[in-house]
């Protein structure tokens, strides 16, 4: 599997738009997203990828509105960081500020 990783989008939505483009023409299996969207429409644009979509709240998200509902609307597993899944055979944590990361290891 292809796995597709991004981060801090900021609102660029030009840059989104771009980087959908790439991972859906690569044929990409999931989508990670390390946070910092920053507005619920930029992560509105993600329910154009032809792949899944997880990824952590980065420190620029947690006071924006909508984000959560935009998440749970188009079924993308999005939560605080860090976020640990099982991807394949592969056990893997997605942050977006390590800052605590020898609790987790």
């Amino acid at each position: 599997m292809i796995l597709g990783v991004v981060s801090d989008t900021h609102n660029h939505l030009s840059n989104v738009e771009k980087i959908i483009d790439i991972f859906n023409e690569k044929n990409v299996g999931k989508v990670i997203h390390t946070g910092d969207i920053t507005q619920a429409k930029t992560l509105s644009r993600f329910s154009r990828l032809n792949c899944p979509l997880i990824g952590v709240y980065g420190n620029n998200d947690l006071e924006e509105k909508g984000l959560n509902d935009i998440a749970i609307q188009n079924g993308f597993n999005y939560q605080l960081s860090p976020l640990v899944c099982q991807i394949g055979d592969k056990k893997i944590s997605i942050y977006h500020e390590p800052v605590d990361i020898d609790n987790f290891m």
